[in-house]
């Protein structure tokens, strides 16, 4: 049993104990449907018996949609918004080319919404379209700004070092989609697949281990009563030969000079360079 879209790219299939929404992203292609929805029996009426036969759907005049297998109990009921409640007209359910599962209800005049198996736009298969970005909670698309595609993931890597301005890149090995950020990268999620890698440039320094700071603390107390008496006899040389320069010669060198102060030091290609 199968209820297809209007557009035939989602479709509704019965499982041995589901029901399962599929996708196909690629017309005329060889590879199976995608799922991205599936709902499992909860059997809290009836058990689901092996052998038996498989299982069907039935959408109910008391406000919902049930699975059945045999027998007139459902193994799993999907509750309407007029769940037990008495309605005059007709129910139907219908696969919107969206994708999404929906239920109505005809008050006399028009149809209502009854039921929504997917609440949230972006869980929907393809909410925006390809590349397209999906703000949960606001049902708004926009689009991945500096999105390229590439043939592996060191040329994303590449087109990534050599700009100052990026500073990551993320790569997806079975679609070649390369996401370029140019904003300072925050936490980032574990996902567990192997298939989506990334670029990202770090500080110098960042990552390193805390003992490396306490050995370098360690040399400088060891060293610091060597470095006080060198400071104090270099302080009086100093003193010294600028007093006699001063009696000598009463000039500086010639032309303008800055204080760089701040601006002595930029950063280029992530490193930093006086």
């Amino acid at each position: 049993m199968s209820l297809i879209s209007s557009n035939g790219l989602y479709s509704m299939r019965l499982g041995y104990n589901f029901i399962g929404l599929y996708a196909k992203f690629q017309e005329n292609s060889a590879q199976p449907d995608q799922i991205y929805l599936k709902h499992i029996a909860l059997e809290a009426e009836a058990q689901i018996v092996e052998g038996q036969g498989p299982i069907s759907a039935l959408v109910n005049s008391d406000g919902y949609l049930g699975l059945y297998q045999n027998g007139t109990k459902p193994i799993d009921v999907q509750a309407f918004n007029s769940f037990q409640r008495p309605i005059n007209g007709f129910l139907r359910v219908r696969l919107e080319p969206d994708g999404n599962l929906i239920a109505y209800y005809w008050d006399g005049s028009s149809w209502v919404l009854d039921f929504k198996a997917i609440s949230d736009t972006c869980e929907l298969p393809s909410p925006c379209g390809s590349y397209g970005l999906c703000t949960s909670g606001q049902q708004s698309c926009s689009c991945l700004e500096r999105s390229e595609t590439t043939s592996s993931f060191r040329e994303c890597e590449g087109m990534c070092e050599n700009n100052c301005s990026c500073w990551g890149a993320v790569y997806n090995n079975g679609s070649g989609f390369c996401f370029l950020m140019d904003y300072p990268i925050q936490t980032l999620v574990s996902v567990g697949d192997e298939s989506k890698v990334g670029y990202f440039k770090v500080r110098e320094g960042e990552g390193k281990k805390k003992t490396s700071v306490v050995a370098a603390i360690g040399y400088l107390a060891a060293g610091g009563a060597i470095m006080i008496l060198i400071g104090i006899g270099g302080f009086w040389t100093y003193m010294i030969w600028r007093r006699k320069t001063r009696d000598e010669n009463d000039e500086v060198s010639p032309g303008p000079y800055k204080n760089l102060g701040s601006e002595s030091s930029q950063v280029y290609g992530g490193r930093n360079v006086q």
